[in-house]
């Protein structure tokens, strides 16, 4: 659980800022309650607690938005190529809206910062997979890995969709009420009181210029993330913190009418809290074996091998390898190396050596084998199910790797089988 630390920081500091960013433009109870409502949405805490870099990526990007509205561009567009250097292709999106809204007749020199600045981003990507723009364009950079087929099929997957424009109007709806379609949840609060803000905005608001330059931002996101990429809940997280603020601001105004409205409003609050995360903890993730292992109820082993079932292969390698193994890990997409205490090489980086995405290359398999050596190599790793998020879904060479002469299979696991190189 240490290894998440800083992933919830990320969320912490992007609470603080919004509560500092509504005391700057709104009032301190704006801040209070938009604070309030951002931690406590299920998708922010879920991502407060998992291995994912969108909270950082939204504060840099919400701290952009924040030194635009100040009129101080260049600052702007230094956090941009910090939102870069976190999550490079996404962040076209927003860096694209607030050029649009913001970035008025010199923005070019700031773009070329970003770029700067969110460079190394692009660079590790060419290092990984020999694409500087990875995943796009495989099929004329390649694709890491992946073969160039399954990636370009991917892709029609996410930008290729065919959708109905009515659907535009009505994806709140199921982003609220089908959860697990699209991500975690996000609870009903935005659905319940963004209609009632959208009429009543004029009232609500008395700053219109920042209201309509943030909604445009907002608006402007939507549709790029509505259009271009894959609907996860999790890429529209830079929007929230705009979102939950307008919410804030409409629940005050209601609270203020007094009579029913009050009441309704809130009698809604009272209700959001417990079936926000009664719902998330049943539909999404169940809690139970975590908070057990919180409490000491349940060991660190019994709460990973529930969770993360590749674990129960990891602790394998940890207590059966010798401490100066070097394991070449063919890991799923899912799978992650943060608890093996063994010297490890993920299969990515070796590919710009030798291309994995073509196995039928692999003519001579001692010189291959000599080749992975070389990087101290003395174990593989391949994990057998083959999604098409794998890391290096390759169905011919991990068949070749069993019937290799210089390979010894040494552990048949859960989620993939030890090699040991001869």
């Amino acid at each position: 659980m240490a290894q998440n630390l800083n992933f919830l920081v990320g969320g912490v500091f992007l609470t603080l800022a919004i509560f500092y960013f509504c005391r700057r433009f709104f009032s301190e109870k704006v801040g209070i309650l938009a604070a309030f409502l951002f931690a406590f949405t299920p998708l922010v805490f879920w991502e407060g607690t998992t291995p994912l870099v969108d909270l950082f990526w939204t504060f840099f990007v919400f701290l952009a938005i924040w030194a635009f509205l100040e009129k101080k561009n260049l600052l702007g567009f230094t956090f941009f190529g910090l939102a870069l250097g976190t999550k490079s292709i996404l962040t076209l999106i927003p860096l694209t809206a607030a050029v649009f809204i913001f970035g008025g007749k010199n923005f070019f020199p700031g773009v070329i910062l970003t770029f700067l600045l969110g460079s190394p981003s692009f660079w590790r990507s060419f290092f990984l997979t020999g694409n500087l723009v990875y995943p796009l364009f495989a099929n004329f950079f390649g694709g890491g890995g992946l073969e160039v087929k399954k990636l370009v099929a991917l892709q029609g997957v996410f930008y290729e969709k065919g959708l109905p424009f009515w659907d535009i109007l009505t994806y709140w709806w199921r982003l609220t009420i089908f959860p697990r379609r699209f991500g975690p949840d996000i609870g009903p609060v935005y659905l319940a009181f963004g209609p009632v803000g959208l009429v009543f905005w004029q009232k609500i608001f008395p700053k219109k210029k920042l209201f309509l330059k943030l909604g445009l931002f907002c608006l402007c996101f939507y549709l790029l993330w509505y259009f271009f990429t894959f609907h996860s809940v999790r890429y529209l997280l830079p929007i929230f913190p705009f979102l939950v603020i307008f919410v804030a601001e409409t629940i005050i105004y209601l609270i203020k009418i007094g009579g029913l409205l009050r009441l309704a409003t809130l009698g809604i609050l009272v209700f959001w809290i417990p079936m926000s995360f009664l719902t998330y903890l049943w539909s999404y993730e169940k809690y139970a074996l975590k908070l057990k292992c919180v409490f000491g109820k349940a060991s660190r082993e019994e709460y990973l091998f529930q969770a993360l079932p590749y674990t129960r292969d990891i602790f394998w390698m940890n207590k059966n390898l010798p401490s100066g193994a070097k394991v070449l890990l063919f890991f799923s997409g899912e799978m992650r190396p943060f608890y093996l205490e063994r010297d490890f090489v993920l299969g990515s980086i070796l590919q710009r050596e030798i291309d994995f995405s073509r196995p039928e290359k692999i003519k001579n398999e001692e010189e291959f084998l000599n080749l992975i050596k070389k990087h101290g190599v003395t174990h593989i790793f391949a994990a057998p199910n083959l999604a098409l998020e794998a890391d290096l879904p390759l169905e011919k060479f991990r068949f070749r790797l069993g019937k290799m002469a210089g390979v010894k299979l040494i552990y048949q696991g859960i989620r993939g089988n030890v090699y040991q190189l001869l």
